[in-house]
């Protein structure tokens, strides 16, 4: 399943994940005024444990940006994960 436009609480994912087991959950986000998503990320309890749901990293392909270069800095402050550990599905 993939997530966009408002951003979900990590017990909204939790919710879904208890309603259908094995389901895989993507959040996504792109900017209104594009309307595509640009970043992408699985969710996993694991990244969710830091009470934030992670907008992810830039779409292989996609631009770098002033945003995407804060990649490596605290989730908590920005969203954004460290993108060299995560593999595009």
């Amino acid at each position: 399943m993939a997530l966009g436009g408002e951003a979900s609480s990590p017990a909204e994912v939790r919710a879904l994940w208890e309603a259908a087991p094995g389901i895989r959950v993507f959040n996504r986000y792109g900017p209104t005024e594009t309307t595509i998503a640009v970043t992408h990320i699985e969710l996993t309890p694991e990244l969710l444990a830091g009470g934030t749901v992670p907008i992810g990293c830039p779409h292989p392909g996609s631009a770098s940006t002033s945003s995407t270069t804060t990649a490596d800095r605290s989730t908590e402050r920005t969203g954004w994960v460290s993108c060299t550990s995560v593999a595009p599905s």
